[in-house]
């Protein structure tokens, strides 16, 4: 029985949804697959799809301007994808259109982070627009939380007697009672103080950041021919979107140029870890890094290396060889004389 691409695309994403993937995974997988049925069209017979296809899929995503990174998300989509076809007999069991295709090399480029000199003004920078958007990025900078945490954090996972955050890890659906650092707990009780003057007596199952509207204008009552703004409200049962707009009106508002890049929760997060990090070296903490780790709840610590910006030996290599010689031996001998920068070492 013939099936085609579009019927198995189909099938694929309710399989997907019916092992338990996650939302975000599953929302991928269909974005990349529908772009894939967009380049070569959704007729074609599965048990033909060939190498052909899969160059002309990958092809269309780069003439769609795609960065290589997208592009091999896309190739490791197509390669999910083909492995539960076979396992289905939808394609042939040594049908394989990936066969012997690579990945795309991507270079990798710095990070862009916020100096930890800047966090202050970020946070007056965030609370020119709204106190909300002041409480977001503070959770960003000091509990290191990534968007999905945050918009689902609710009033009743905080706790300000014990000091203590209750937070969902999504990405892992791990669950961390995370300490309220003396930072974070001024900034709780700034934005729950304003919360309830708003709202009133705060609910327990209300959103912690919550969703707010603008309602627009409206007539002056005391001159009917004059337009006022009215305030904008809070709607504590609906959950927030789009925070990264939110971060990066906070960012422009301090003078960042945001334009081109893509800044959001993660910023917040990435600038936290390592300025956090930096601090721990400066102060000679032991194990700084698998602190750091802790906070941002990576499972790998190579995560929290790149993550960071570092590379872990590299750091210790440098740090050791600050003034100790590479070859010690050689060093008390005659071979090599080792001079200090007050002497003319010449050219």
């Amino acid at each position: 029985m013939k099936i085609t691409f579009g019927e198995a695309v189909d099938k694929f994403l309710m399989a997907r949804e019916a092992d338990g993937y996650r939302p975000n995974t599953i929302r991928s997988n269909r974005t990349d697959l529908r772009r894939a049925i967009r380049a070569v069209g959704s007729d074609v017979d599965m048990r033909r799809m060939s190498r052909q296809h899969v160059d002309h899929i990958l092809h269309f995503s780069a003439k769609a301007g795609c960065k290589p990174s997208s592009i091999n998300q896309q190739q490791a989509t197509l390669s999910s994808f083909f492995k539960w076809a076979r396992s289905t007999g939808i394609m042939k069991p040594d049908q394989n259109p990936l066969e012997g295709k690579k990945y795309r090399k991507i270079q990798k480029r710095p990070r862009r982070r916020i100096d930890l000199g800047d966090f202050p003004r970020l946070l007056d920078a965030a609370e020119s627009s709204h106190p909300r958007d002041r409480i977001l990025v503070a959770l960003g900078l000091f509990l290191f939380l990534r968007k999905s945490e945050i918009v689902n954090l609710k009033i009743a996972d905080v706790d300000l007697s014990l000091n203590i955050l209750s937070v969902t890890i999504q990405k892992t659906y791990d669950h961390d009672e995370m300490r309220i650092v003396p930072e974070l707990r001024v900034e709780l009780r700034r934005w729950l103080t304003y919360y309830t003057e708003q709202c009133g007596p705060l609910k327990p199952h209300w959103y912690l950041v919550p969703a707010k509207h603008t309602a627009g204008l409206s007539r002056d009552p005391a001159d009917p021919s004059r337009r006022i703004r009215l305030p904008e409200r809070l709607y504590p049962e609906r959950q927030m979107t789009r925070p990264y707009d939110i971060v990066k009106r906070a960012l422009r508002n301090m003078g960042w140029e945001t334009d081109g890049e893509w800044e959001g929760v993660h910023t917040l997060r990435r600038s936290a870890a390592r300025a956090a990090y930096q601090e721990a070296i400066d102060s000679g903490v032991d194990g700084a890094l698998k602190e750091v780790q802790s906070w941002l709840h990576h499972s790998s610590i190579t995560t929290t290396e790149g993550y960071l910006g570092i590379e872990g030996d590299r750091e210790r290599r440098n740090k050791k060889y600050v003034d100790a010689p590479l070859y010690p031996s050689l060093a008390d001998s005659k071979l090599i004389t080792l001079r200090t920068d007050n002497e003319n070492t010449g050219t």
